[in-house]
């Protein structure tokens, strides 16, 4: 039920519940079949576990650096793609959020999928959209310091493709 009602706060069509954000990270590159030795792309100004999460499966991280608000320079990012590269990972920081119109215009350009760390940015939004419903997934967190809390920890992965939701349960 949780995920149901989270799934329509944030605007998605699918959410899972799992035990951190961080796993919500890791699940989501796992789901798009992320392997040792791909690269993702993601924010040089994040927490440690968005790090982590791409480290454990093997991948190899790629930092782009932050713009004023602390997130993804988007202007910077297109010069870190290779034909290893195999995701991004924006990380929406203290309620600011990437660029996403101008960083989906890149992804779509390249074909490379978006998991976003909006492990921060619960109701954040670009536009009227919410942060986690732009790209394929939104990882996010229920760390008892966030503003939506669990007494441990606790994570949410939202999709709007039944393919990655079927992958993920």
């Amino acid at each position: 039920i949780f995920e149901t009602k989270f799934a329509k706060l944030i605007g998605s069509k699918y959410a899972v519940g799992v035990n951190s954000g961080t796993d919500a990270i890791k699940l989501s590159l796992k789901a798009l079949n992320i392997k040792n030795g791909d690269e993702v792309i993601t924010a040089a100004n994040t927490f440690v576990a968005t790090v982590g999460a791409i480290t454990e499966i093997g991948a190899k991280p790629i930092f782009v650096d932050c713009d004023n608000t602390f997130c993804m320079n988007i202007s910077e990012l297109e010069k870190k793609i290779t034909k290893k590269t195999k995701a991004i990972v924006p990380v929406h920081f203290t309620g600011y959020m990437t660029n996403m119109p101008k960083l989906l215009r890149l992804a779509k350009k390249y074909n490379i999928p978006i998991i976003e760390d909006a492990c921060q940015s619960i109701l954040a939004n670009i536009n009227n959209k919410n942060a986690g419903t732009w790209g394929d997934f939104g990882a996010f967190s229920l760390h008892p310091l966030k503003n939506i809390n669990v007494w441990s920890d606790g994570g949410i992965i939202t999709t709007n493709k039944k393919k990655f939701y079927d992958k993920l349960i």
